[in-house]
């Protein structure tokens, strides 16, 4: 049996005929064998088979806001999919990975391929949402009902991509709402609300863009 068989009996069994990988895997219980060594096989591949999520904050509180939870989660499975792992590397870009998925920060230059989740550059590779067109649906929605004075709260981050409402003909005033490294925070959005309806004539409708915010 050559060495080809054994390796693919652990590592792509479906390569490997039922009766085979059975024999395989007897003459490795019987020499108390385990199966591959991870670590030699990542340096024999020269691929950790791993994909990092990275951001502008560390891990914990990466994961604390509901919208980097559903990436990790989307994440999660697609890896599952293609034999890979997710690591939560929050603000760490030196680790031994495939690849970086950035989440609330920037696609600098690495050196393995960068993703980043709704780039504000064009020029950098990314997946986004269709911001005009949602914004489009929520301008019409509450006109439907009636608001005239709409108050908007978001990460500092979007707050300068919301003239989109204006150009819609929705009046409405932009709150940028974060803590000081402008993540959204749910303290923010209760401070900033409370001050927005002291006001003499308050919105009619507030608006919050995320999830902590809400």
């Amino acid at each position: 049996m050559s060495i080809w068989t054994a390796s693919n009996s652990f590592n792509n069994p479906h390569r490997v005929a039922d009766a085979t990988r059975q024999r395989v895997l007897m003459a490795a219980l019987e020499l108390d064998y385990s199966g591959p060594d991870p670590t030699a096989r990542t340096l024999a591949l020269g691929r950790s088979r791993l994909v990092a999520i990275v951001s502008d904050v560390d891990a914990a509180r990466q994961l604390a806001e509901p919208a980097a939870a559903l990436v990790a989660q989307g994440l999660t499975t697609a890896c599952d999919r293609a034999g890979l792992s997710l690591v939560l590397a929050g603000g760490a870009r030196d680790l031994p990975v495939d690849g970086h998925v950035v989440f609330r920060g920037d696609g600098a230059p690495a050196r393995v391929p960068v993703v980043v989740v709704d780039p504000q550059d064009a020029g950098v590779p990314g997946v986004g949402v269709d911001l005009r067109a949602g914004l489009a649906a929520l301008a019409g929605h509450l006109a439907e009902l009636g608001h005239r004075r709409v108050a908007v709260l978001t990460s500092p981050v979007l707050a300068g991509r919301l003239a989109t409402l204006e150009r819609l003909g929705m009046p409405c005033r932009v709150y940028p709402s974060g803590d000081e490294a402008g993540w959204p925070t749910r303290q923010a959005g209760n401070t900033v609300a409370r001050r927005i309806l002291a006001v003499e004539e308050p919105p009619t409708a507030i608006v919050a863009l995320d999830d902590a915010l809400a």
